[in-house]
C-alpha cells in the first residue's frame, strides 16, 4: 500500500505442482498472508473450484483487496479436449467441474478480469512429446473473440461487463493510466467485427509463436483495426 502497487501471484505449491492441490493450497496460504499484511493481492489465471471458493469467501468477509482473474482457455476448454502440445499450459486444463466453476466465478464477480496468459513458443519446442514440451499457449489474438462469442453473444454478460473485464478492472486493480473514448483521450482503440463469424487460421497469427489450441475454431469478434495513439497499426 505504501507504494500503491498490487502483488500478482502465480499460485503454485511446489509439493503438489500441477495437481489441483498445487493451486488451491497455495491460494489458501497466500490469502491468509494478504489478510494479515493488508496488501492488494491479485491471483493470476485461477482454474479450480476450491481456489474460487476461497477467494469468494475472503471477498465476502470484506477483503476486497484480494482479487483474481481467469483465462479464456480455462473458460471454454477442459482436459478431455486435449489433442496435442498446443493444449499444454500452466495451470493445466482441468476437469469439466472446474471449468464450470471458472465460468461461475466470472459471472458472479469473484473474478474481476480476463487475461490471455499469452505464452508463445516455437514450433520446435511444441513439437516435442507432450511431457517434454514447455507449458504455454498464445492468446492475445483470440481472447476477445472467445469472450465475445461465448459470453456476450450468448447473453451471459453485457457490453458493460465485457469492458470491465477486459479494460476497466485491470486499470483499477493495477493502477494503470485511464482509458476511455472521450475527446482528448489517447486514441488506443481496437475495432472488432461482431457481425461475421470466421475460422481462426494459423496463417493469420501475428505472433512468432503459433501454439494455439484454437486454430480451426470459429469465433465472432476478431479485430479489424488497431489504433495506437490515433494511428492504424493493424488492419485485417
Amino acid at each position: 500500500l505504501k507504494y500503491n502497487l498490487t502483488i500478482a501471484s502465480h499460485a503454485e505449491d511446489n509439493f503438489y505442482k500441477y495437481a489441483r492441490e498445487g493451486e488451491y493450497v497455495a491460494v489458501l496460504r497466500e490469502i491468509e498472508l494478504a489478510k494479515k499484511i493488508g496488501c492488494r493481492y491479485h491471483f493470476c489465471h485461477m482454474s479450480v473450484k476450491e481456489s474460487f471458493e476461497a477467494i469468494r469467501k475472503a471477498q465476502k468477509e470484506g477483503y476486497t483487496n484480494i482479487t483474481c482473474e481467469v483465462a479464456p482457455h480455462h473458460l471454454i476448454l477442459n482436459k478431455e479436449m486435449i489433442k496435442n502440445a498446443n493444449y499444454k499450459m500452466n495451470p493445466p486444463l482441468r476437469d469439466e467441474s472446474d471449468r464450470l466453476a471458472t465460468v461461475e466465478a466470472l459471472l458472479d464477480g469473484t473474478a474481476c478480469m480476463i487475461a490471455s496468459d499469452h505464452a508463445p513458443h516455437t514450433v520446435e519446442e511444441k513439437s516435442k512429446s507432450y511431457d517434454l514440451c514447455p507449458n504455454g499457449i498464445i492468446g492475445l489474438e483470440t481472447m476477445i473473440p472467445i469472450v465475445y462469442t461465448h459470453f456476450v453473444k450468448t447473453g451471459l454478460i453485457g457490453w458493460d461487463r465485457f469492458l470491465d473485464l477486459l479494460v476497466y478492472n485491470p486499470i483499477k486493480v493495477f493502477n494503470l493510466p485511464a482509458r476511455d473514448l472521450s475527446v482528448g483521450s489517447i486514441a488506443d482503440i481496437a475495432v472488432i467485427d461482431i457481425e461475421n463469424e470466421r475460422v481462426y487460421t494459423e496463417e493469420e497469427i501475428c505472433s512468432m509463436g503459433k501454439n494455439s489450441p484454437f486454430i480451426g475454431c470459429s469465433f465472432y469478434g476478431f479485430t479489424r483495426y488497431t489504433l495506437v495513439n490515433g494511428k492504424i497499426v493493424y488492419k485485417l
